[in-house]
């Protein structure tokens, strides 16, 4: 049972956890991914984030690929074709609660917008190695509302690739000044 008022009764200590554990209680975190099976060489793996209205979105990104690759996030993304929902769970699973934004993967885009993370994700092939990347975001991002973000990776692995996208979400409702 938690103390009353965040006090360990027996240490007198503040008794704290982080924002992204506190927003899984609340029914205010998800979780989101795409694995994209096979990737030809210099192809692209894309998932599209739409922020609604006036939520803040908070995520920390991620991706892996079984060859070398780029991974990119784009802002303000211009898109044609939304592409096939990918749907977002609440980590908290007994709350039925929506996010403030949908997910699409393999969107069709007349531009990526602004460049706002470009990093590589090492992968090597010869006789004695062969292996891919992962990239992780543990830096979170303050999404901006009402704007279109996509998360891409370029398979560089010089054959085809498995990827996959996730990002780890919370939201505030209203956003910090």
């Amino acid at each position: 049972m938690r103390p009353e008022g965040g006090i360990d009764p027996k240490t007198g200590s503040l008794y704290t956890m982080d924002t992204q554990h506190a927003m899984t209680h609340e029914g205010r975190a998800y979780g989101v991914g795409m694995l994209f099976e096979s990737v030809a060489d210099n192809a692209n793996a894309d998932l599209l984030i739409r922020l609604n209205g006036s939520i803040e979105m908070h995520v920390e990104m991620s991706g892996a690929s079984t060859g070398a690759a780029w991974a990119y996030l784009f802002e303000a993304a211009v898109v044609t074709g939304s592409g096939t929902e990918v749907a977002a769970y609440n980590r908290r699973r007994v709350n039925s609660q929506g996010l403030g934004g949908t997910f699409y993967h393999t969107p069709t885009l007349a531009s990526t917008g602004t460049t706002i993370i470009a990093t590589l994700l090492p992968g090597a092939t010869n006789r004695k190695t062969s292996g891919g990347g992962t990239a992780t975001g543990r830096v979170e991002w303050v999404l901006k509302s009402d704007t279109v973000y996509v998360m891409r990776m370029i398979n560089k692995a010089g054959t085809g690739a498995m990827m996959s996208i996730n990002a780890d979400i919370y939201e505030v409702k209203e956003p910090v000044e």
